[in-house]
């Protein structure tokens, strides 16, 4: 729809911001699943919208290990997961997105949960890792806090998974990022807990006050921002290791989306 006061140029930059916010958004086609082991999972409260998805980090190194841990944990039932996606970017489902299942306290029965496989401690690195500083990640038996960055597979499929999820008509999904906030140095992004954790969207395990999950959903906002993909993981990166014990903000690029 062409502006009422007529200016092509108006037109032409409303043009330009939606085309960004759809080429960020869209996806054409929904990304390959295939069936995984099943896992814990129970038919979601009456009039309870499923609004959020988290992502989770496993500290194990294959989806046969990350099912063993989850149902060793919380016995005699254990913990479940909707998704894993593992290094090479392989996803798949062990949990109906239409059930929920036990896996972070206080947003089981909203939310939808994503195991990205990948075990980060920095002291667990093998040749060829990538290993940051990162403040904000669990101390490794090292005693360091050091971070291995997931592989950029594995987070542009975390990224095709979100988009389609959040477009699913059934569920109340945004495609929004409440650890990213406009404060007084601008917008930014929160590496650990955040107070809008219980704000509809996608969070990372660490917001509700936990170590995993930031750089994968850091990586999908950069994206949603309409960053390529290795621009999105050359950020995320950055942003990771700029985080301090004093300071857990990190700059966001210019954006028109996403943050509050």
């Amino acid at each position: 729809m062409i502006p009422e006061d007529g200016s092509l140029r108006s037109w032409e930059k409303a043009w330009g911001a939606f085309v960004k916010a759809w080429r960020a958004a869209a996806v054409t086609r929904p990304p390959k699943v295939t069936e995984g082991t099943p896992l814990r999972a129970y038919r979601r409260p009456r009039g309870v919208k499923t609004d959020q998805i988290l992502v989770h980090e496993s500290t194990t190194s294959s989806r046969e290990s990350t099912v063993r841990v989850l149902r060793r944990r919380n016995k005699p039932k254990g913990l479940g997961v909707h998704f894993m996606i593992d290094d090479e970017g392989g996803i798949t489902r062990h949990v109906p997105i239409s059930k929920a299942t036990v896996h972070a306290i206080g947003h089981n029965s909203r939310s939808i949960a994503i195991e990205v496989i990948h075990n980060y401690y920095g002291s667990r690195a093998k040749p060829g890792d990538r290993v940051i500083d990162a403040v904000w990640a669990d101390r490794g038996k090292d005693g360091k806090k050091h971070y291995i960055v997931p592989p950029l597979p594995q987070m542009e499929s975390l990224w095709r998974l979100v988009c389609w999820l959040c477009q699913d008509p059934r569920d109340d999904l945004p495609l929004t990022f409440p650890q990213a906030q406009t404060i007084k140095s601008g917008p930014c992004f929160k590496w650990g807990r955040s107070k809008n954790h219980k704000l509809p969207g996608v969070l990372s395990h660490s917001a509700s006050g936990h170590s995993d999950g930031a750089f994968p959903v850091h990586f999908c906002l950069l994206r949603r921002l309409g960053l390529s993909s290795q621009d999105a993981y050359d950020g995320t990166i950055k942003a990771a290791k700029a985080a301090t014990r004093k300071n857990r903000w990190t700059q966001l690029p210019d954006h028109d989306s996403g943050v509050s």
